[in-house]
């Protein structure tokens, strides 16, 4: 599954909530802790992932991003680039200025 603007409505998200996120190489970038929806579409826009380091979640927009047969998570984004991304506040709120330099940082038009 795709995330886009034709993806499920947003009562799938927490299905994606535990499950493992890997690079478009298999490789483990973590645990998706949750999921942030796009105000204004509903549909899943951010997932939270915990890289296991120090409990560092870290923003990681779903762009290009699918689930395998297996349930997990495939991100366009490697663990290095993760890893070196502001990282998330523990409520997981995204507010308009971090989205604008999570935009940034990822390369990701406004």
């Amino acid at each position: 599954m795709t995330w886009n603007e034709h993806s499920e409505p947003s009562a799938e998200q927490p299905r994606y909530v535990g499950q493992e996120a890997i690079d478009q190489r298999g490789g483990k970038i973590g645990t998706v802790t949750d999921i942030l929806s796009d105000d204004q579409t509903g549909q899943p826009a951010w997932a939270i992932v915990n890289t296991g380091l120090v409990r560092a979640e870290h923003y990681v927009p779903l762009v290009d991003s699918y689930e395998t047969d297996e349930g997990r998570i495939v991100l366009a984004f490697d663990k290095a680039t993760i890893k070196n991304s502001p990282k998330a506040g523990r409520e997981h709120v995204l507010l308009r200025s971090a989205e604008d330099e999570l935009r940034r940082y990822y390369g990701l038009a406004a």
